[in-house]
C-alpha cells in the first residue's frame, strides 16, 4: 500500500497523524503516544502503532492497514471493518454513548463483554448482535438506558419502550427499555422474548402476552421483576415456569406467579391447584402446582408427566395421589418437599436428576421394577431414607449414601459375557461424559476435567482435579510434604475411602478425588478397574489459592474392563 493510503488510514484514528508526517520520527512517536494515552489504549497497541508509523515515515512498504488495529470509541475491528472483534477502550468505565460505525455487519459474541454504556447506536448494515453485547459475562443483563437502530435495518428495530430483533420473520423483544412500567402489554407483533428481555424492570408487576405467542419461559424474568401475574393468550402451546435452580442456586419460592389463561387455549389449562399442558398423545403434563397445605395433592388421572420443579419447595406436602398413567417425573419435581412415603405406579419409566432430593421427611420408597431410568441423585440428601424397594419384592435397586441405581440393569440384567464386553465401557463412557459436563459447569475447579473414550482399545481416560484439603492436621502435613516433591507424570495409587477416593504416592496421601465421581461409577465397580494413574498437571503458584506452595492440579487414570469379574458373574 502507498504511504498516502497508510497515512489516510492513520488519520481516521489520529486526526493529527497527517500533520505529524512532517515532524521527526521522535516527535511523531511522542504525539501518537499522547493521543493513545488520552484514549486509554493499552501499551501493546501503543508500541505496535508507533512502530508502524516509524516504518511509514522511513518509507517501508512492509506494513499495511491489515496490520493496524482500528479503534472507534475503543472498538477493535476486522481488517475490512465489517466485524467488531473486541473492545479495549475506557478501561472498563461506563461511557455515555457507544456507536457502532456504518458498514459493520456483525459483532462477535465476546467482543463487547467488557463494554459498559448508557446508549448504544447500531448501523443499518448490522445483521448479528454478539451474545454478550447486552449481557454481562455472568449472564445478567447490562443496564442500558437507550438503544437506537438506524433506519432500513432489516434485522433490528427499536422504539421508545423496547429494542427488538427479527427472527424468521417474527419480532423478538431483546430488551424492554422503559424500566418504569408496572404493566407490560406486548405489541401485537412481539411473540418472542430474549433471556434478559426484562432486565432491571424492578417495577414490573404484570405481563400481557400478545396473541400469536407460542412459547413463554418464566425464567427470563427471574432476576429482576417482581411480576405477580402473566396473562397467557390462546395461542401459547409451551409454558415453562421458573426453574427450581437459577444460575446454580436453588430458588424455593413462597409465592409463585399467577397465570391467567385464556379459556380458548387448547394447549394450556388450569385445573384446581395446577397448570397442565396437553401433550400430542392426549395425556397431560403437570407444569406447576400451587398447593401449599398439608395432606395429599390431587393430580388429574390423565397426567403422564410431572414437570421440572412442579412441586419444588412444597414442604407441607406429605402425600401424593399418583395418577396410574404417570410415566415420567422430571428434574427437581419434588425437590425439598415434605413427602413422607412414595409408592409409584407401575407405568413410571423415568425419574430425572434430584426429582426427590432434600425430602428430609422421606422414610420409605417403592419403585416399579420396570423402571427404565433413574438418575443416581434422584434421592440425594434424603437423610432418613435407608433403602428403596421394588414392587416385585426383588432386590432391583441399590441405595447407599444418597445414591440410587438399578442394580438389575448392570449386574443380573445383562445376558451374556459378549453383551457385557460390548456394552460396559461404552455405557460408562457416556455416563462419565454426562457427569463431567454437569459437574464442571457447577464447580470452577473442575472446568478442566476431561473424559476421553478410546473405542478401539475399549478404554476410558479420565483427567480430574483433586482436593488436598483435610481437617486432619497430621494428614495435611503429610500432603504438604509429599506435594512439594511431586512431578508431572509421577505414578499414584487411587483407593476408595470414606471421604472420597484417596490419592497416594507410596504410603502417603496427597489428596482425594471428588466423592461425586464415585456416584456414576457405583453400578460398574464390579466390572471395571483403574490403571495408569499419575499426576497430569501441577497448578502454577500464581494461580493457587492463598499462594499455597503445595497445591497440585489434576490426576489422570484409565478405566478398563475387569474381565475376571465379568467371567465370574457369567458363570
Amino acid at each position: 500500500m502507498q504511504k498516502k493510503a497508510l497515512a489516510a488510514e492513520y488519520t481516521k484514528r489520529f486526526p493529527s497523524a497527517e500533520q505529524a508526517r512532517c515532524l521527526s520520527i521522535k516527535e511523531n512517536k511522542l504525539a501518537i503516544k499522547n493521543k493513545l494515552f488520552k484514549n486509554n489504549v493499552g501499551f501493546k497497541e501503543i508500541n505496535h502503532s508507533m512502530n508502524i508509523i516509524a516504518n511509514i515515515l522511513q518509507g517501508s512498504e512492509l506494513e499495511t492497514s491489515a496490520n493496524i488495529p482500528s479503534f472507534f470509541r475503543g472498538l477493535i475491528f476486522s481488517p475490512d471493518r465489517k466485524v467488531v472483534t473486541g473492545y479495549k477502550g475506557h478501561s472498563g468505565k461506563r461511557i455515555k454513548i457507544l456507536k457502532i460505525p456504518a458498514g459493520v455487519e456483525l459483532i462477535e459474541n465476546n467482543a463487547l463483554v467488557d463494554a459498559k454504556f448508557d446508549k448504544l447506536i447500531l448501523p443499518r448494515e448490522l445483521r448479528q448482535l454478539g451474545k454478550y453485547t447486552l449481557v454481562q459475562a455472568n449472564g445478567i443483563g447490562k443496564d442500558v438506558a437507550s438503544i437506537d437502530v438506524e433506519a432500513e435495518n432489516e434485522y433490528f428495530t427499536s422504539d421508545a419502550s423496547g429494542f427488538y430483533s427479527i427472527v424468521n420473520g417474527k419480532k423478538k423483544l431483546e430488551r424492554l427499555l422503559d424500566t418504569s412500567l408496572t404493566v407490560y402489554e406486548a405489541p401485537k407483533d412481539v411473540v418472542l422474548y430474549a433471556n434478559e428481555a426484562f432486565s432491571h424492570c424492578n417495577a414490573l408487576r404484570k405481563i400481557v402476552l400478545a396473541d400469536g405467542t407460542e412459547t413463554f419461559d418464566e425464567s427470563i424474568i427471574a432476576h429482576w421483576s417482581r411480576t405477580a401475574e402473566i396473562v397467557v393468550p390462546r395461542t401459547v402451546r409451551d409454558l415453562r415456569v421458573k426453574q427450581a435452580t437459577v444460575h446454580g442456586y436453588h430458588c424455593i419460592e413462597e409465592q409463585k406467579i399467577k397465570y391467567t389463561i385464556d379459556e380458548k387455549n387448547e394447549h394450556i389449562f388450569k385445573d384446581e391447584d395446577s397448570i397442565y399442558q396437553v401433550l400430542d398423545d392426549g395425556t397431560f403434563k403437570l407444569i406447576t402446582n400451587y398447593y401449599r397445605g398439608k395432606g395429599p395433592a390431587l393430580i388429574r388421572e390423565e397426567t403422564s408427566i410431572i414437570g421440572k420443579g412442579a412441586f419444588c419447595g412444597h414442604y407441607g406436602l406429605e402425600n401424593i395421589k399418583w395418577p396410574e398413567n404417570l410415566r415420567e417425573i422430571e428434574r427437581e419435581a419434588f425437590y425439598y418437599s415434605g413427602l413422607q412415603s412414595i409408592v409409584l405406579p407401575t407405568h413410571v419409566r423415568r425419574i430425572d436428576s434430584e426429582a426427590f432430593a432434600v425430602c428430609q421427611d422421606l422414610k420409605s420408597v417403592q419403585l416399579p421394577a420396570g423402571l427404565e431410568y433413574i438418575a443416581e441423585d434422584a434421592f440425594k440428601h434424603c437423610d432418613f431414607l435407608k433403602r428403596i424397594t421394588a414392587d416385585n419384592n426383588k432386590k432391583v435397586f441399590q441405595y447407599k449414601d444418597g445414591i440410587v441405581c438399578k442394580t438389575e440393569k448392570w449386574r443380573t440384567g445383562i445376558e451374556s459375557k459378549a453383551k457385557r464386553n460390548e456394552d460396559i465401557i461404552p455405557k460408562l463412557a457416556q455416563v462419565l461424559t454426562d457427569w463431567i459436563e454437569d459437574y464442571s459447569v457447577a464447580y470452577r475447579d473442575h472446568r478442566g476435567d476431561k473424559i476421553r473414550y478410546h473405542e478401539d482399545e475399549k478404554t476410558i481416560n479420565v483427567t480430574i482435579a483433586f482436593d488436598q484439603y483435610t481437617e486432619s492436621a497430621i494428614i495435611g502435613k503429610e500432603r504438604i510434604e509429599c506435594a512439594e516433591d511431586a512431578e508431572i507424570g509421577m505414578p499414584v495409587t487411587i483407593m476408595p475411602s470414606d471421604s472420597g477416593w484417596d490419592v497416594r504416592v507410596g504410603e502417603r496421601s496427597i489428596g482425594t478425588l471428588s466423592l461425586h465421581l464415585l456416584h456414576p461409577l457405583i453400578p460398574f465397580l464390579d466390572y471395571v478397574s483403574l490403571s495408569n494413574a499419575h499426576i497430569s498437571s501441577i497448578t502454577p503458584k500464581s494461580a493457587r489459592r492463598g499462594g499455597a506452595k503445595y497445591a497440585l492440579g489434576s490426576i489422570s487414570f484409565d478405566v478398563i474392563e475387569n474381565t475376571a469379574n465379568i467371567k465370574e458373574q457369567n458363570d
